[in-house]
């Protein structure tokens, strides 16, 4: 069932005799992505619980449209009060929902993408089912025995509870919501369908291989269609929007695996900031400031883990950075494809 959660050992992977080795690899990517750094801005939910349920938002349509358009991009969309940015501070999703379904059924992609992203806000599913309550005062006696914080948990309970509710099914089908902003050449929708391709097909080689799901798009037929996630980033990279710039960078593993560690690390942190050259906020805790002089202007500011990742070599970055731009100020996007492909 599309939308649905499949229930897992409480956060265990469970691996048949033989092919611990064979696995490993999938699994370690896996948990990766789940702590990767990119679209973690959103507020976070509180820690999981040990019961497992299932959660379903709606039942899937009959007539899933499989097939996507990675040869179109359209302009990202900046309306006032921004659906994205209200979002972001929305203490009630499930009523956010309720009120951008009718821009989402009128066609507007950012919309569209904003309600799967409501949906994945409210059920990422991180390795450990988490426990959904009916009301607020459960949440609150759980959150006190469990020791987590009790303002998180009622935080996360108003949030993403109306998701819960037989009223969800009004919102239709997440996936399709994302296929749809993605059909319309929406640079950001194109990035994230490709992510989740990305984390499709590694959790169903890890599945083939004996481990239990872990999500629930191992359910689903292939996301994108026939679109393969490099096509579909090298699309939405022509836009520049820094968001996905941003992912790039952070997909870089999942997009080269065959690629020497020092070769990805060197792309991952060139893409980030690029990103953060052109808009992306880099602004975190872990925020460093690269490549600056004592007397240097306009300095970036980059996540300081990707700085690391590199020992704080910056030359090989600058000169990569330096392709990406130049292949974004010229169009040529022959070159922009091949550098998204680690090269």
């Amino acid at each position: 069932m599309l939308g649905e959660r499949m229930a897992i050992p409480h956060g265990h992977w469970i691996l048949r005799a033989g092919l611990l080795a064979g696995v490993a690899a999938v699994i370690a990517f896996a948990y990766w992505w789940h702590q990767r750094p990119v679209d973690r801005s959103a507020s976070k939910a509180p820690p999981a619980s040990a019961t497992q349920v299932s959660v379903s938002w709606n039942k899937p349509s009959d007539n899933k449209n499989e097939s996507s358009a990675p040869g179109k991009s359209a302009p990202v969309t900046a309306s006032p009060a921004s659906i994205r940015q209200r979002m972001k501070t929305a203490k009630d999703l499930f009523a956010l929902a309720k009120e951008i379904l009718p821009q989402a059924k009128a066609g507007n992609p950012e919309a569209q993408l904003a309600l799967f992203e409501a949906y994945r806000r409210c059920f990422d599913n991180t390795g450990i089912q988490r426990k959904l309550y009916d009301n607020e005062n459960a949440v609150r006696e759980s959150a006190i025995k469990d020791g987590r914080s009790v303002d998180d948990a009622v935080s996360f309970f108003r949030q993403c509870h109306g998701f819960n509710t037989d009223a969800a099914a009004s919102l239709g089908d997440p996936w399709d919501w994302l296929q749809q902003a993605t059909d319309a050449g929406y640079p950001r929708a194109q990035k994230t369908t490709a992510s989740e391709r990305l984390l499709q097909d590694s959790l169903k080689l890890a599945l083939r291989a004996g481990a239990s799901p872990i999500d629930p798009s191992v359910s689903l037929p292939p996301i994108g269609g026939d679109s393969a996630p490099r096509e579909l980033l090298a699309v939405a990279a022509q836009s520049a929007d820094p968001e996905v710039l941003f992912a790039i960078g952070n997909l870089q593993k999942a997009l080269n695996p065959t690629q020497p560690r020092d070769a990805i690390a060197v792309n991952t942190a060139a893409w980030i900031y690029v990103a953060c050259q052109r808009g992306f906020d880099c602004s975190t805790q872990d925020a460093t400031l690269a490549n600056c002089g004592p007397s240097d202007r306009n300095c970036v500011t980059m996540p300081g883990w990707s700085l690391r990742q590199v020992n704080n070599n910056w030359a090989p970055v600058q000169e990569k950075i330096n392709q990406i731009n130049a292949a974004l100020n010229a169009k040529q996007w022959d070159q922009l494809a091949g550098l998204i492909a680690g090269g």
